[in-house]
């Protein structure tokens, strides 16, 4: 997975939660938001991963 597809994802969760379920679908649930917590600090130590990786093979 390259940074800009884990760019996508983090923007995904950091919409507001409500707006982005109503406009994929009116009956979606809002995830809860601990578990949108969780993800998105999962996500960002990839993310950061992913660059320094990028960084040592740049360089």
């Amino acid at each position: 997975m390259d940074v800009n597809t884990l760019n996508y994802y983090a923007d995904i969760l950091n919409r507001d939660t409500a707006d982005f379920c109503v406009s994929c679908s009116p009956t979606a649930e809002i995830p809860d938001a601990n578990f949108r917590r969780a993800l998105n600090a999962q996500l960002n130590a990839i993310r950061e991963d992913v660059a320094n990786l990028q960084y040592l093979i740049d360089n």
